[in-house]
């Protein structure tokens, strides 16, 4: 604190000040003899009106009002009130609280003890005995500050970078949202008495500051002589605590009587003025307060607040039973005549069955069930699937988007991939949001809309394979939670065929792909789609002839016809890298990366690229490089020429780097 002029302080404390005008109406009895409105009592505290700061042209004497007492303002402390000079500070209980600083000492040497004694708000030094305080000799400068007794401990700073829970703060950080913790005796600085205010305006970040009251601090650390001083620190909320669930309908006071759940307010809520509009469903809203008078099930009698109204808060609340509604998906075998279950809160299960035959295509179905608190689930334990697109739950409309059509299958097993929408044998409803998670095959609890992978099998001979693929979340090939990408009833990976599959379980960074048997399949299209987390993948497969690779278990050879062969392959979904594992003359578990090209730009870079993938140097009457149309490497895939490379020289980056402008011929890659 800096020694300063009273003059020049109270100036800036406070110019004098119009009184506010008078609150219109009665006042309002705070307490025995003098009255003052809520209004001007509320000024006082904010410290917007005359004398609510010490205002030196117009200062008398501290004073102590009759409305001073905790009946006639039982909204503020003492700690408050005796700060306001000519109001409440010569009450009796503001002795106790009376402060004595050192900085008094400066001020009485400058000003005066009679005018020191009222600088600047009764808390700095009207418990100097010159000011009427305990008997004690007051500070001065050259003399060591009053002992304050023992403090309470002080919990120290924390380590430096570090972000406590906002209630380790040592202020009140509800006051002004920020965080100021009490530093330690041991850690006081040179200077501490010229430190700012404890504000967000004077107080950055990492800085110490003085507290005397304001944001939440307190005048009873006093561990750096009669200072107070805080360091401004981060600090972080915990996470509100879960909202209650909705009040069961049968538990409202008013019985749920005119469509509204109203319960009465313990006494101690009770606010100021308990003469409210009354409880009608137009004038009450969602968690607001009524007063009772008989209307729509209240009890006239109940007399809680004030001991003659009857005070009520409108609660959200849920029958006992809910409606469940499903609809049935119009496509074929969507029915199903086997047991379904409901599951409130992972209880006990519930078969829906209703009179007739429940569930047939393209038909709505309504159950009463129990209430669930926070979750519900639908299950089945049979082969005999069904397909739902539609469920309402009371006023709840379920999600079930997804990346195929909105909807469930419920089956079990899930047999293939044979399936419009995905396919689970339990699927649990969030009765708050909406949202939908099914228990996958592939293991865990997973949302409804998850990716799906598209694969296109090779235009070459032997490029199709009836034997499985088989698909895992992960780098590794795991025997346990691996799927095999087979469609029930279709023919997959048919020569120059798409094929999709949908529901797959999440890769975090890449899935595997591998293949047990001998049939081989030539692919040259792998695509990972999850529209919902803004993922589309395409693999990297421009290094290989023809951008393709085969899957064989075992491969016979490095590559066939060129095109390299392993038994899996690693693709990151993030970048569409792609690794081999499973290549002939390798260890099992050794990877190859299969590499990310660029144009060839020499005559013997393409020479090298070509001979690696199987190609024949020029030919058919023409030489391997020369002055060609063409620029850059490229070869023939089919044709007279299929299987020959060459090299058309004299040409720039760009134009061997473009497609060739003769749709028979393709780029041969160079590794970047």
């Amino acid at each position: 604190m800096l020694f300063r002029s009273l003059k020049t302080v109270s100036a800036l404390l406070l110019a004098t000040v119009t009184a506010l005008p008078l609150e219109k109406g009665p006042k309002k009895v705070l307490g025995s003899g003098e009255t003052i409105t809520a209004k001007e009592l509320d000024a006082i505290a904010n410290g917007t009106t005359l004398h609510a700061k010490f205002n030196e042209p117009t200062y008398t004497t501290p004073a102590c009002k009759p409305w001073c007492s905790p009946a006639g303002s039982p909204a503020y402390t003492w700690e408050q009130k005796c700060t306001w000079d000519d109001h409440c500070a010569a009450c009796a209980e503001c002795q106790p609280l009376a402060k004595c600083k050192s900085k008094c000492a400066g001020l009485a040497a400058t000003d005066g003890w009679a005018a020191t004694c009222q600088w600047p708000t009764g808390k700095d030094c009207h418990g100097c005995s010159q000011c009427g305080g305990p008997p004690s000799a007051p500070p001065s400068p050259g003399n060591p500050p009053p002992s304050p007794g023992t403090p309470p401990p002080s919990p120290g700073l924390p380590p430096p970078g570090t972000t406590i829970p906002c209630d380790q703060c040592t202020n009140d950080y509800s006051v002004c949202n920020v965080c100021m913790v009490a530093i330690k005796a041991n850690e006081c600085p040179v200077g501490y008495q010229s430190l700012q205010q404890c504000t967000p305006a004077l107080t950055a970040l990492g800085q110490l500051c003085e507290g005397d009251g304001e944001c939440g601090t307190s005048d009873a650390h006093a561990q750096c002589g009669d200072y107070e001083v805080y360091k401004h620190v981060e600090c972080v909320q915990p996470p509100p605590p879960p909202a209650a669930p909705p009040l069961s309908c049968t538990a409202c006071d008013n019985n749920n009587e005119c469509g509204i759940c109203l319960t009465a307010i313990p006494a101690s809520e009770c606010p100021a003025n308990p003469n409210l509009h009354q409880c009608k469903a137009d004038l009450v809203s969602m968690n607001g307060l009524c007063e009772g008078d008989g209307e729509c099930g209240t009890n006239n009698n109940h007399n809680q607040c004030s001991g003659a109204y009857e005070v009520y808060r409108q609660v959200d609340c849920r029958p006992p039973h809910a409606k469940l509604t499903f609809h049935t998906c119009n496509v074929d075998y969507a029915d199903s005549d086997k047991p379904i279950y409901y599951q409130a809160d992972g209880g006990s299960l519930v078969e829906l069955d209703n009179t007739g035959d429940d569930r047939e295509k393209n038909q709505d179905d309504e159950y009463s069930v129990n209430w669930a608190k926070n979750t519900f689930s639908i299950i089945t334990s049979s082969d005999d699937g069904w397909c739902i697109d539609k469920i309402t739950y009371g006023s709840l409309s379920v999600d079930l988007s997804n990346q195929q059509k909105s909807g469930v299958w419920l089956d079990k097993p899930c047999s293939g991939w044979d399936y419009d929408r995905p396919c689970t044998s339990k699927i649990t409803i969030d009765v708050n949001t909406g949202a939908v998670q099914q228990h996958h095959e592939q293991g865990g609890i997973l949302p409804l809309d998850l990716p799906f992978l598209k694969v296109h099998t090779c235009n070459v001979g032997n490029a199709n394979s009836d034997d499985p693929i088989y698909y895992s979340a992960s780098p590794a090939f795991s025997q346990s939670s691996h799927a095999s990408l087979d469609r029930y009833g279709h023919d997959d990976r048919k020569k120059n065929y798409f094929d999709t599959y949908y529901n797959l379980k999440p890769a975090s960074n890449a899935f595997n792909l591998a293949a047990v048997d001998t049939d081989g399949w030539c692919v040259d299209s792998i695509e990972y789609v999850w529209a919902s987390q803004n993922i589309k993948m395409k693999a990297d497969l421009s290094c290989t002839r023809d951008k393709s690779l085969w899957l064989d278990g075992p491969c016979t050879e490095t590559d066939y016809n060129g095109v390299p062969c392993a038994q899996n392959i690693i693709v990151s979904v993030i970048d569409g890298d792609v690794k081999m594992m499973g290549v002939k003359g390798q260890p099992a578990s050794m990877t190859k990366d299969l590499g990310s090209c660029s144009a060839c730009l020499t005559k013997d870079d393409c020479g090298t690229a070509a001979s690696s993938m199987g190609l024949t140097l020029g030919g058919k009457g023409y030489s391997f490089d020369g002055n060609y149309n063409t620029k850059g490497c490229y070869y023939y895939p089919d044709g007279t020429y299929k299987g020959r490379a060459y090299f058309g020289t004299g040409g720039t980056d760009a134009s061997m780097g473009a497609a060739p402008g003769n749709a028979a011929q393709e780029r041969v890659a160079c590794p970047a």
